[in-house]
């Protein structure tokens, strides 16, 4: 028996994301992404300027939402169509996502924008190694580029399953001014990796290895490192940036400094957050570094874990007569490294908890 869902509503498109998609690429004669707030109604939205000057290739994106008669969650609309001077250039199907291609989610939208914004901005572009089978079309991946100065429309249509559409429309035009702080060179970037390729960083102090396929694109990756009283065993190192997302993890090894044998055992990776707090990443001293695997971009360094786990009884007291059928249970907690293993033991017999 199916359910009776009513839905006359349109999908609503909040933001329009332009970006500049190479080093020669600008929009609106910076290098630098373009956000832009939408405005709208009766299911037709516009932003202002209508006419946004663009230089070399070009991707969009937008945040929208779907909506159901007497319901207040927000849904993804089912389809959104690209059209670049009345020819589709886009569209996709959001109909099914296997379990398994469920990392390549973080490239679909943009990752960046969420952590710093909390907006999400979906890629109106496909990354290269993007292999979701939502993209029923996407000429030259979705990328746009004018070799002319005309006038070019764009026009961008969400809907949903009960075809209900939302339209926004505006204009690009192929425009050579840059501003005179449009140019913006990395000062970061040590080097180009390949999405294609294993990818090695490394000095006396750092080794980053990247398995092939595990960036979603290029990358030109950033590296910096400093020194604080709050890292006594390490420096600090910045890994390119927490906005670049990963579909696999990479291997990461850092040199300690100033680490006694004894505390080789208790060396670790360790992530520190924006709060300036740290979260333990794994990771074992060996042949001269600490080396794990990390998942993600930031800022490492090497922390030593000396503090045991602490164990609390829930809901009775050590000592307390118990009855046949009794449940007890206990509360396991670590500071930073986390609990490797645990077992439990009745009269020095080993007895399963769960």
């Amino acid at each position: 028996m199916g359910f009776d869902i009513k839905d006359n509503i349109a999908p609503k498109i909040n933001w329009l994301k332009v970006y500049p998609m190479d080093t020669i690429s600008y929009v609106g004669g910076f290098a630098q992404p373009l956000l832009m707030p939408v405005l709208g109604k009766n299911n037709v939205f516009q932003v202002q300027p209508d006419t946004i000057p663009v230089q070399g290739k070009i991707g969009l994106g937008i945040e929208t939402y779907d909506f159901l008669n007497n319901a207040q969650n927000e849904c993804s609309p089912y389809t959104i169509e690209v059209f670049t001077d009345n020819q589709l250039t886009y569209f996709c199907r959001l109909d099914s996502i296997p379990f398994s291609d469920a990392g390549y989610i973080n490239s679909f939208f943009d990752y960046g924008e969420m952590i710093l914004s909390g907006k999400k901005i979906q890629k109106l572009f496909v990354d290269p190694n993007n292999r979701l089978e939502i993209y029923k079309t996407a000429v030259n991946r979705g990328l746009i580029a004018f070799d002319d100065d005309s006038v070019h429309s764009v026009r961008i249509i969400a809907t949903d399953t009960y075809g209900n559409e939302a339209a926004l429309g505006f204009f690009l035009k192929n425009s050579k001014e840059v501003s005179s702080y449009g140019y913006k060179k990395d000062t970061l970037a040590v080097a180009h990796f390949d999405y294609s390729k294993i990818n090695v960083f490394e000095n006396d102090r750092i080794r980053v290895v990247i398995p092939e396929h595990a960036l979603f694109t290029d990358l030109e990756f950033q590296y910096g490192e400093s020194r604080s009283e709050n890292a006594p065993y390490s420096m600090i190192h910045e890994i390119h940036n927490r906005y670049t997302p990963l579909l696999i993890s990479y291997m990461l090894s850092i040199k300690p400094e100033k680490l006694d044998n004894k505390l080789k055992s208790k060396a670790l990776l360790a992530r520190i957050n924006t709060d300036g707090s740290l979260s333990a990443e794994g990771g074992e001293f060996r042949n001269g570094f600490v080396t794990g695997k990390v998942r993600s971009f930031g800022r490492f360094m090497v922390a030593i874990d000396t503090t045991p786990p602490v164990i609390k009884p829930i809901r009775f007291n050590p000592g307390a007569k118990l009855k046949n059928g009794s449940i007890i249970s206990f509360q396991i907690s670590d500071t930073l490294s986390g609990i490797r293993s645990y077992s439990g033991y009745f009269d020095s017999k080993w007895a399963l908890f769960e």
